[in-house]
């Protein structure tokens, strides 16, 4: 699995929320080069509950968002947000 790199491709043109997207993406790959090295659980356990306080912010925010803007998608958009958070909980239990 190669890194992911921040591309505009990403962007969805609030500065804020990409800024957040960027950050996350080098979270990941912070994760993953240490998933890389020798097997330490605690420190992988400690960066994967860094990462979801992080996306849980920034799905609250991303949320606040929508709702304020009436997206039509928000309620497919905020499922998917707990399908996330519920996955990276099953990873760090």
């Amino acid at each position: 699995m190669a890194q992911i790199e921040w591309t505009e491709e990403f962007s969805v043109g609030n500065a804020e929320i990409d800024q957040e997207h960027e950050l996350l993406i080098a979270q990941i790959n912070r994760l993953y080069d240490k998933l890389k090295q020798p097997l330490d659980p605690t420190a992988i356990e400690s960066m994967l509950a860094d990462i979801q306080v992080d996306i849980s912010t920034h799905f609250a925010l991303e949320e606040l968002l929508m709702h304020e803007t009436n997206y039509a998608e928000f309620e497919d958009h905020k499922k998917d947000h707990e399908r996330l958070l519920d996955q990276i909980q099953d990873m760090i239990f």
